[in-house]
């Protein structure tokens, strides 16, 4: 595990820990602190856990064999039941401004794809500021759970020299995330009766890690990242977010097996004497770093009981690799659009009904130049959600 992960379990793990204690201390004084309990369960449908090409999610099946590229994926679509918990303990900070601690914990439950189950563990601190500001600190963790099979080694049992799909020897990746961020909203124009467009500006940095255990070492991602919000509310029920998200995350350039067309190079890769075999194995130096930018739009409106928003997302990622065997990543981009919507239903003081659809493509700036060793291609991808939250 990387240092920030240390770090975020450790924030996590004491503020889970100290905020029943606190809200419990602060009840029997005159401090006003309060503490707020709040659980959620949902139930979502996921039709492409995997991000799989449509022509490949019919090749998922239970029983695929140790070693296969299929191994342990039981199907793309999956129910998923996500279980979650927080604590929000609010009172006087700095100045006497309102700060608020809130440990989470969440935990998702696949029903088909067991392996994929997880969760994930996050504190965020929030710090009311002068002139109508807010500085917020954010941390969150998740442990390495199974994400797919990687292409691993290629043996050429019959010497033809190329290799065959039943020649490929995938392997399991587990992957876990952490991140750590902070960010300050400034107060643009305050919203008045008079004048009811209220407007501020939310700037933020922060680093994120990815890791794989040690057999795909070499898809580890880590670096900076940056963000940037313009949070509008043209009128007292009615809100709109316009938001870019930056990362700059470097991976550690290594040698990768993967399946070349020797005579595109004019490169023995196997070592057999000649520079003709369509799929060849070779050992080659790959390079993962990537540019990451997203931009997002969200608008909201609360008609009372019910509350109705929807967001548009485009991202771009642009791969850095100079690798000239690189095929994966040399040269690549790709972009992804996402549609969403989301409605919310007050059924009570304290129970809150939450349903969401979202749709995304990705689309590569060429076809998947090595599609067997397992990477993300082009593909689609629909979930819908039914949330019921609960507020002490």
């Amino acid at each position: 595990m990387t240092l920030i992960t240390h770090a975020c379990a450790s924030v996590v793990a004491c503020a889970l820990v100290a905020a029943p204690l606190l809200a419990q201390d602060a009840s029997s004084t005159a401090s006003g602190w309060r503490f707020q309990p709040t659980v959620s369960v949902g139930e979502q449908l996921d039709d492409n856990v995997f991000l799989l090409p449509d022509a490949k999610k019919t090749r998922l099946g239970a029983g695929a064999p140790a070693g296969s590229r299929y191994a342990a994926m039981a199907s793309a679509s999956d129910v998923v039941t996500t279980v979650s918990a927080q604590a929000t303990l609010r009172g006087a900070g700095l100045a006497g401004r309102t700060l608020s601690i809130v440990p989470e914990f969440e935990y998702d439950l696949y029903v088909r794809n067991p392996e994929r189950r997880g969760g994930r563990l996050g504190v965020s601190l929030a710090q009311k500021m002068a002139r109508g500001g807010l500085l917020r600190l954010k941390g969150s963790m998740q442990p390495q759970t199974f994400f797919k099979n990687y292409l691993l080694d290629a043996i050429d049992g019959n010497n033809d020299g190329s290799i065959d799909a039943s020649e490929r020897l995938y392997a399991p990746a587990k992957q876990g995330e952490s991140s750590a961020e902070a960010d300050y909203t400034f107060r643009l124009r305050k919203a008045t009766t008079s004048h009811p467009l209220g407007a501020a500006l939310r700037v933020g940095a922060g680093w994120y890690s990815r890791t794989n255990n040690s057999s795909f070492a070499s898809r580890d991602l880590h670096g900076p990242t940056a963000s940037a919000r313009l949070l509008m509310t043209p009128g007292s029920s009615s809100r709109i977010d316009l938001a870019y998200d930056y990362a700059l995350l470097g991976a550690p350039a290594m040698r990768n097996v993967a399946i070349l067309d020797e005579s595109q190079f004019q490169r023995d890769f196997n070592g057999n004497g000649t520079t003709n075999d369509a799929a060849a194995r070779a050992f080659e130096m790959v390079d993962r770093s990537r540019s990451e930018q997203e931009l997002s739009a969200t608008a909201g409106n609360d008609f009372g009981r019910t509350d109705l928003e929807v967001s548009y997302a485009h991202r771009a990622r642009t791969f850095s690799s100079s690798q000239p065997y690189d095929v994966g990543n040399n040269g690549r981009r790709d972009a992804r659009n996402e549609f969403g919507g989301t409605l919310r239903f007050r059924l009570g003081d304290a129970l809150r009904l939450r349903a969401s659809l979202q749709r995304g493509t990705q689309t590569l700036n060429r076809a998947s130049a090595n599609v067997s060793t397992g990477d993300v291609a082009d593909y689609s991808r629909t979930r819908s959600a039914l949330v019921l939250e609960y507020r002490f």
